[in-house]
């Protein structure tokens, strides 16, 4: 068995396939989104596969920077992760989204500046999933599709206040009645309850590259961890002062 030696100045993260989470129930994702697009589609969560890269992100040192694909054969840039919409879900993503115009807090965002950072809500029929975006100028919100079917089917979504041009944490938790989305920077969030039942989507989650027609913006993203269950308070506090430290490693604060 040969020992692989890293010189002194080089990052071993370089180098590293996995990465351990202090919380591994429900683990599906850890997607590390800089340095290069073959780190991107990888997936560090420990015996998951890798995901791919789609179209063409601008990848740097501290993130990547995707685009919302939209509809019609519009195919957008960043990772598909490969994993499946459930019931329950735990979605972490540390995000900026700097190329949205001067509006004001309440202002909705126009279509092409608005991105879906990531989710599967569109993939394949608008009505189902789930999606993470930047709703007006001065809040977050995510989405999910409810209804007995696609022919009744409708969304639900929660916001949470926060500045979207600047970096963030946010966390969406999700279950059979329950949808929030938490802004863990700004200590913000929001709640919605529904009696629906929740529509899954077949089309796996992305991290931008997302299929919603009027949704073609660009963010930037450097973290993204995804859990199949809903995380209790303690649990989600473990992952958000993991990514923190990780991107704090980054020069990056959330």
């Amino acid at each position: 068995m040969g020992t692989a030696i890293i010189s002194k100045g080089v990052s071993g993260e370089k180098f590293a396939t996995k990465r351990s989470s202090p919380v591994g129930r429900g683990l599906e994702a850890m997607f590390i989104t800089n340095d290069s697009a073959v780190k991107c589609q990888r997936n560090y969560a420990l015996s998951k596969a890798d995901g791919r890269i789609i179209g063409a992100p601008v990848v740097g040192a501290q993130f990547m920077s995707v685009v919302s694909g939209g509809l019609g054969g519009a195919v957008g840039s960043g990772a598909d992760t490969f994993v499946k919409d459930s019931v329950a879900m735990t979605v972490f993503v540390a995000v900026r989204c700097t190329n949205i115009p001067p509006i004001s807090g309440i202002d909705p965002i126009p279509a092409a500046s608005r991105p879906i950072i990531i989710g599967n809500y569109g993939a394949p029929r608008v009505g189902r999933g789930v999606a993470i975006y930047p709703t007006n100028g001065g809040h977050f919100g995510c989405l999910v599709g409810v209804g007995d079917d696609l022919a009744s089917s409708a969304t639900v979504a929660a916001a949470a206040p926060g500045n979207i041009r600047e970096w963030v944490l946010l966390s969406m938790t999700v279950n059979q009645g329950s949808l929030t989305l938490r802004n863990h920077t700004a200590g913000t969030s929001g709640t919605l309850a529904f009696t629906e039942k929740r529509l899954v989507s077949s089309g796996s989650i992305r991290i931008g590259a997302t299929e919603v027609t009027n949704s073609t913006g660009t963010a930037d993203i450097i973290f993204s961890q995804i859990h199949s269950v809903d995380l209790t308070t303690s649990e989600r506090d473990l992952v958000v002062a993991d990514i923190r430290k990780y991107v704090a490693g980054k020069g990056i604060t959330v």
